[in-house]
């Protein structure tokens, strides 16, 4: 009778291999994918190709963790400008303010010297005072270019002078100049100027004589020298001495000549006939332009006198008192414009001249006692009356007349 032997608990239908008896592997069952086979290459390329994009993704992380770090100092350091400008500015107003007190604070009494002797007066003698009150500022400067920009200068420069025991240092009184700047121009040109003194700048001016060049540069006209020059040499004299003179050295100071010699030539030259006749006999002749500019006034002023002096030109009346335009200043009216020749008192115009002209008088002066070459008198507004050849004259042209008739 056989006997079947039950299952195992597991189930699974296999006899338990006894000890000592070697069994053959078992077979594992594969399986089928829904979309085939996955190879490991592929497994690895995938893997490979993530690692790739998430190294890339950091990259561009880091970029804009840089980027971001950069921006914010840019930030931060425009803040700390800011906050530098607003203390600079601060100061500047502040320091502004305790340099118009000092100003204002100034005593009246000039200091003391140093007294003569050992002992010291203790008390001044009564007499008459002689304290002066402090040199008011000159007016503030509006930014014009040119001479008014030179003359200013020379106005502040003097009266930095006279302030200078009135300031701890030169740079303060160069700060208390630089707000006498009108808005525009003037304080654009100073702004950046005290902001450097005030921060302490190593660029900034400790002299006046370093800010004299900075204005001069910033004010003055480039072609002053070439129209004082032009100016210069058309220069006459047609009045006193003394007014050619003050004209000259005004031009003269805008040229850049070393040479005096050339400025006494210039001088010269532009003197009236009878001044330079009688420098000519000065013995010994002015070695430097300062004496001969004096020694030209001297000899024009004794010519006035004389002129004053005069019995014949008294006799005359007032009509003989005017200049006459002849000589150089015949020239001096012939360079004017026409604009400028109607402002003179004597100035003759176009229709006058042709109608004197037609009447056979004098085209300057209207005189029929002579012609236009002949005239003595010089250009007159108002006709000259002749000395009896004036009817003569209207009969000549009558006569012609009733021939035709």
């Amino acid at each position: 009778m056989s006997v079947r032997r039950s299952p195992t608990p597991g189930g699974s239908g296999k006899r338990t291999p006894k000890p000592g008896v070697q069994t053959e592997p078992t077979e594992i069952p594969r399986f089928p994918t829904p979309a085939g086979d996955i190879e490991l290459s592929n497994i690895w390329g995938l893997l490979r190709n993530m690692q790739e994009q998430m190294v890339l993704v950091q990259k561009q992380n880091e970029a804009l963790i840089n980027s971001y770090e950069v921006l914010a100092r840019e930030v931060k350091d425009i803040g700390d400008e800011q906050i530098k400008q607003r203390e600079a500015l601060t100061l500047i107003k502040d320091r502004t303010r305790e340099i118009l007190d000092t100003v204002g604070t100034v005593p009246q009494t000039p200091p003391q010297g140093p007294t003569l002797g050992s002992k010291a007066t203790p008390h001044a003698a009564p007499g008459p005072s002689h304290i002066h009150s402090p040199t008011p500022e000159p007016e503030h400067f509006d930014g014009t270019r040119g001479r008014v920009a030179k003359q200013w200068w020379t106005k502040v420069t003097v009266w930095a002078a006279l302030q200078r025991d009135n300031y701890e240092s030169e740079q303060v009184a160069i700060l208390h100049i630089l707000t006498m700047m009108k808005p525009g121009k003037a304080a654009d040109w100073a702004q950046p100027i005290m902001e450097k003194i005030v921060t302490g700048n190593t660029s900034a001016p400790h002299t006046m004589s370093t800010l004299t060049g900075l204005f001069g540069a910033a004010f003055d006209d480039p072609d002053a020298s070439r129209a004082a020059m032009r100016q210069i040499s058309d220069l006459t004299q047609t009045a006193d001495a003394s007014a050619y003179t003050t004209e000259f050295n005004n031009l003269a100071a805008d040229l850049d000549w070393s040479d005096e010699a050339a400025l006494k030539a210039q001088y010269e030259r532009g003197l009236s006939f009878r001044v330079k006749s009688q420098l000519i006999q000065h013995n010994p002749y002015p070695a430097t332009l300062a004496a001969l500019q004096e020694a030209a006034i001297k000899i024009d002023g004794l010519y006035q006198e004389l002129d004053q002096s005069n019995p014949h030109r008294k006799a005359q009346g007032p009509a003989e008192t005017k200049p006459k335009a002849t000589g150089q200043g015949e020239r001096k009216r012939e360079s004017m414009s026409l604009e400028e020749r109607k402002k003179l008192p004597n100035y003759v115009s176009e229709e006058e001249r042709k109608a004197r002209k037609e009447e056979g008088l004098c085209i300057k002066c209207g005189s029929p006692d002579h012609m236009f070459r002949e005239c003595k008198n010089g250009w007159r507004k108002e006709r000259v009356p002749g000395k009896g050849k004036a009817k003569e004259t209207a009969k000549v042209a009558e006569e012609p007349e009733s021939e035709k008739e």
